[in-house]
């Protein structure tokens, strides 16, 4: 008698568990069944544009929409990816990107870019596009054409507290990010051209001078080998001034 009592309850309580079990897998099935119904995706991805090159710290132009996404119902969202060395190839988000078009910043290796595109309540972003590779030639050097100028010319007395060397033109010409180096000579060098530590700006504050000296900027293309850039020189005339007034003598 205790046997069939023991197994009436445990047949009850497995029915009861299986009953959770059906209600919760239908409901399961309801959210499912209405989250599909409120997302009507799109069913074509559109194009963008184009394929560029450059050389190292290029700064492609804006990626555009070419045909825009197709299908589906409800307001468009867009996301962009790119993968690269620097990725090991694999896709990753670009933060922020959120339009139909992408306007990349200046890049130093070769990448692929697609946009991806689904309708508002969906979670899937069924609506990818082409690739555009941006491909970078870490080889190649395009340098600069001219050296730009710099200002001005000084005179002082020793321990004269030079102004600022300023850009009066940027070196121009070539394509890539710009590399800049600064050198000074006078007596204490020998005549010979120095290079100036750390100073890697288009300007250049020399700060406290004791003899004549000169400077000259260079600057080349990032990729680039020689400083094709130079600038005009600029001279401080330092000479020993004598401070003494009327009264004194």
């Amino acid at each position: 008698m205790k046997s069939i009592y023991a197994f009436s309850v445990v047949c009850s309580r497995l029915l009861a568990k299986n009953g959770t079990l059906i209600l919760l897998a239908a409901a399961l099935l309801f959210a499912n069944f209405t989250a599909n119904a409120q997302c009507s995706n799109v069913t074509y991805g559109g194009t963008i544009g184009s394929n560029q090159s450059g050389v190292v710290g290029y700064n492609p132009a804006t990626f555009l929409n070419i045909t825009s996404p197709s299908g589906g119902s409800g307001s468009m969202q867009y996301m962009w990816l790119y993968k690269s060395s620097s990725t090991d190839y694999v896709f990753q988000a670009v933060g922020g990107a959120s339009s139909a078009t992408y306007d990349c910043p200046s890049i130093n290796e070769t990448t692929t870019f697609r946009r991806c595109a689904r309708r508002s309540g969906c979670s899937s972003w069924d609506g990818e596009s082409n690739d555009v590779c941006v491909t970078i030639n870490t080889n190649t050097c395009n340098n600069l054409t001219s050296g730009g100028t710099i200002g001005s010319n000084q005179t002082g007395c020793v321990g004269f507290d030079a102004s600022p060397i300023t850009n009066i033109a940027s070196p121009s010409g070539g394509t890539g990010a710009l590399e800049i180096m600064w050198f000074y000579w006078n007596a204490s060098t020998g005549g010979n051209m120095t290079l100036i530590n750390g100073a890697t700006g288009l300007s250049y504050d020399p700060g406290i001078i004791n003899q004549d000296t000169y400077f000259r900027r260079c600057a080349r293309r990032q990729g680039c080998t020689n400083y094709d850039g130079e600038s005009n020189d600029v001279f401080v005339d330092v000479s020993a001034c004598c401070n003494a007034t009327i009264d004194q003598i």
